[in-house]
């Protein structure tokens, strides 16, 4: 029996190539579709509404795919929860104190969350290297690049890296940020204890990377995507197929890969 599935975000730049892929896809059914501003009454045949809310009332699903905004995703999340539909969030914006609820609320009601804020596969390898360094060396800090267009920063990629490293084993700052002299702010933001430093530029699309430092040498590992939604797509639908046989919150799609 194929999965229905409902895309949040479906006129979006990820939300439209993922509808088709989901389309395509034998083991999936999209039977519905959210979208704020989209003025038409379905997207390639499929009903399209204003809320999750209404989608998911009007179309039973099994899973929700959200690919909105910061400013929406939280309720989406928790509107899905309260009606028995697991998620796939692919929106960034969520926080720390965010997570700790989703993943109390899909616990209680025995459901899955899947939330990644890069589900690229090469994202991920970015995180299961950055930890496997971040186990030598302790010294380590985040640049994140995304287009000027971006309004949250940092990144979900960036976030969730510092949180996984911290868990790992908290960075270790030779001078600490409030014995900085001069402006404190251009040393970047602490993200869970990491400092994390986000750059918005035109012409640049999504990239990550993490800088090692040792004692008269370094490294650098660097991730960078394209133009196109296409190195979301994968693991997303990755993501939809295997939500229904977790519960509570999974964050990255790495125990998926591996």
């Amino acid at each position: 029996m194929k999965l229905k599935i409902c895309v949040a975000g479906i006129t979006g730049w990820v939300g439209t190539p993922l509808a088709k892929s989901i389309m395509n896809d034998p083991a999936l059914e999209l039977v519905s579709g959210v979208s704020r501003s989209f003025s038409e009454p379905n997207f390639e045949g499929v009903l399209v509404y204003p809320s999750v809310l209404e989608a998911i009332e009007q179309h039973p699903v099994d899973v929700l795919i959200d690919y909105t905004h910061a400013q929406y995703v939280m309720q989406h999340v928790l509107t899905a929860l309260e009606n028995k539909v697991h998620v796939v969030v692919g929106t960034s914006g969520l926080n720390g104190a965010d997570y700790n609820r989703i993943e109390a609320i899909a616990s209680k009601n025995k459901l899955g969350v899947i939330a990644a804020g890069n589900f690229s596969v090469t994202a991920t390898l970015l995180k299961v290297l950055a930890q496997k360094a971040a186990s030598v060396i302790p010294n380590y800090e985040i640049m994140e690049y995304s287009s000027a267009k971006k309004a949250d920063a940092p990144n979900g990629t960036s976030r969730e890296l510092a949180n996984a490293l911290q868990h790992l084993k908290k960075a270790d700052l030779i001078t600490p940020i409030e014995e900085t002299l001069g402006n404190k702010e251009s040393r970047g933001a602490t993200i869970d204890g990491v400092q994390v430093h986000a750059v918005r530029l035109p012409s640049f699309s999504s990239s990550n990377e993490i800088l090692f430092g040792m004692e008269d040498e370094n490294l650098r590992i660097t991730q960078h995507a394209g133009a196109s939604a296409q190195p979301y797509i994968t693991g997303t639908l990755l993501a939809a197929k295997k939500v229904k046989d977790t519960i509570g919150l999974t964050r990255g799609i790495e125990s998926l890969l591996f």
